[in-house]
């Protein structure tokens, strides 16, 4: 189950990162879907133990298979998206709306949302959207365009959010004040949705960056949770602290994502806001940092590599007592 959960998992992210779709409802499932599984793997681990195996060889097993299952989820998905007839797109306008990934939102800090300004003089404030109470910092779609916005401005608008995501110039045609639109895309724009082809299946330098360092991050914080939950496999005061630690951690993560959704309801805040928010300070760092999108994989593997070595320390030292009887859960996985 485990394992078929992470495949899952791992098409899912494939599929979100080309679509321009928000990963942080998922960043929680591998934590909680691994941390779940590790009580029921840990209490068999005694049935393994009399084997001429050493646990650390032990461990390569699931650690290895959580990996590649993982990758093969990604693979599926690149080769869905390879064959599809209607590739993906980062960049999306429907309901007379531009979709553009959230990361490439930004924030005002001070409150203050600038105004957008055309070539042709055509201006627009986007709305800004607040973060938490009490706080002055908005986030804001500088890609937005309002409801008297004329169709030039939200073309306009809509080439600036393909130059931001896939690094494609705006044209230069914008600058000459007669440039009119073509009649298809003016018609396409007055219905309120159309495909944009300058995102048609391609991919986006910055937001691999950004989502590389954040799962990065992601990886060397669970990493720590998963030694704790090892550890706590053990019945004694200790292994009891451990436990809860890990536990604890959980609880937490799940009660910040509860309180902005229940900071949206009441009003106060937005929860994309708050979702969007740590995903455009990591593009600022990724901007910041003068990285090669290929090394950001190396980046992965040195976080990955960093915490395995604990985990698998964690795994050797981890007590568990042995069950004359498994319980009924056990029995049927």
């Amino acid at each position: 189950m485990l394992l078929l959960g992470l495949f899952l998992y791992g098409f899912i992210v494939g599929d979100s990162f080309r679509e321009g779709k928000e990963l942080v409802p998922f960043l929680i499932f591998p934590a909680a879907w691994t941390y779940g599984t590790i009580g029921v793997c840990a209490r068999r681990l005694s049935s393994f133990d009399p084997l001429p195996v050493s646990r650390r060889r032990l461990f390569l097993y699931p650690a290895v298979s959580a990996l590649v299952v993982f990758l093969l989820g990604v693979g599926l998905s690149e080769v869905r998206q390879a064959v599809d007839s209607h590739p993906p797109r980062m960049i999306n306008y429907h309901d007379h709306e531009l979709h553009t990934p959230a990361e490439f939102c930004e924030i005002a800090w001070d409150g203050i949302v600038p105004e957008v300004s055309s070539p042709w003089g055509e201006r627009y404030t986007p709305g800004g959207h607040r973060v938490l109470p009490g706080s002055p910092a908005v986030v804001y779609d500088p890609y937005e365009h309002g409801p008297n916005s004329s169709l030039k401005f939200i073309a306009f608008q809509v080439d600036r959010s393909i130059e931001a995501v896939h690094g494609v110039p705006v044209p230069a045609t914008y600058s000459d004040p007669d440039y009119r639109l073509p009649e298809g895309y003016a018609d396409a724009i007055r219905r309120g949705a159309f495909t944009v082809e300058g995102s048609r299946n391609r991919t986006s330098e910055i937001r691999f960056k950004t989502y590389g360092l954040g799962a990065a991050i992601v990886i060397l914080v669970l990493m720590p949770v998963y030694v704790l939950a090892l550890l706590g496999q053990s019945a004694t005061p200790r292994g009891r602290t451990f436990r809860w630690l890990a536990i604890g951690f959980m609880i937490f993560v799940v009660g910040v994502m509860a309180a902005a959704v229940v900071l949206d309801g009441l009003g106060l805040t937005e929860a994309w806001a708050i979702g969007a928010f740590p995903w455009i300070c990591l593009r600022y760092l990724s901007l910041a940092i003068p990285l090669h999108p290929a090394l950001v994989w190396t980046l992965i593997a040195a976080a990955v590599a960093v915490g395995f070595f604990p985990v698998r320390r964690a795994f050797e030292r981890m007590e568990v007592p042995v069950r004359a009887q498994p319980s009924g859960f056990e029995q049927e996985f």
